[in-house]
Formats: C-alpha cells, sequence, structure tokens
C-alpha cells in the first residue's frame, strides 16, 4: 500500500482576487467541484471547520465528512476527509491558486493514504478526468461575467444545519 496523488492544474486570467470566492466559500466551491447540482458542501473558511459533502446525482448518494484543515486566503484551502467503503479511508485535497502576472495557476493536490497498488489506475481513472473538467468549469465560472461572483455572505445557521 502506497500514498498516491492526483494533481491538476488551470491558468485562468484573472487575478486570485477573482478566483478565491469560488474555491474559499463553499457556495462558490459547490459550483465547479463536482457537475452542479450534484453536491452541496458545507464548512467555514477557517482551519479546524467540520467539512461535509453531501453528493446526490439521483442515481447514486453519499456523505463524505472532514475538516478544513487549512485556510489561507487568496492562497490554500487544505480539506481533509474520512472516505469510509473507499480503497483510500481517507484523503486530503488541497487547492493552491499561485499568482501569474495578471492570472492565476490554480493546481489540486488530490493525496490517497494507504491505497493497495492494484486499486491506483483504477481511482486514477475515476478522480483524475473529474478534477480536470472541475478546474475547466472553474475557469469558464471565473471568465464568464454574467455569472458574477458567489453570494458574499456565508450560509445562514439553518443551511449549515442541514450539513449535518
Amino acid at each position: 500500500m502506497t500514498t498516491r496523488e492526483i494533481r491538476r492544474w488551470v491558468l485562468i486570467g484573472a487575478p486570485r482576487e477573482r478566483v478565491w470566492p469560488w474555491v474559499g466559500r463553499p457556495e462558490g466551491l459547490e459550483r465547479w467541484w463536482c457537475p452542479p447540482p450534484t453536491v452541496r458542501l458545507f464548512f467555514e473558511p477557517r482551519p479546524g471547520s467540520r467539512f461535509v459533502e453531501l453528493y446526490d446525482d439521483g442515481t447514486r448518494s453519499y456523505r463524505v465528512e472532514g475538516v478544513v484543515e487549512e485556510c489561507l486566503p487568496l492562497r490554500r484551502l487544505v480539506i481533509r476527509r474520512r472516505t469510509p467503503g473507499s480503497a483510500s479511508p481517507a484523503d486530503r485535497i488541497a487547492i493552491v491558486l499561485n499568482a501569474r502576472r495578471h492570472e492565476t495557476c490554480v493546481t489540486v493536490l488530490h493525496r490517497f493514504g494507504r491505497v493497495p497498488d492494484r486499486r491506483w489506475p483504477e481511482m486514477e481513472r475515476f478522480f483524475g478526468p473529474p478534477w480536470a473538467e472541475s478546474l475547466a468549469s472553474l475557469k469558464a465560472l471565473v471568465a464568464d461575467g454574467a455569472a458574477g461572483e458567489p453570494p458574499t455572505g456565508w450560509r445562514s445557521a439553518a443551511s449549515q444545519q442541514r450539513g449535518r
């Protein structure tokens, strides 16, 4: 068993200030994390915050819980999740924003612990292409002036309760 990682990145023609709201807010992140409206995310953008991911595409549903491990506005969001039933019992997802003049390079690093070697090709096929598609969605959201920014306020307490 080995720790494995999937790394995908995209260059977005906007400064980090325009990209961060789509990463550091649950209502922004859920717009590109998985194809909307299949996923709802609940967290506060601060280290130690509880993280809940509710997935439902009409044929399959699941709940993943974890914690926000790191949140450095305009730079990085790191989430550690428990993934029961997966080939890896836990994973860590880091979304890193690096400024490049008037652009932002967004990198997703999805690390899996204790993956059986025989299961890695399957996991790489399952997670790799969707992360590339998700990053393409993020790029489109930031570039599309009509889409605007995600809402500026955090979800209400009632909305946070639904994530429990």
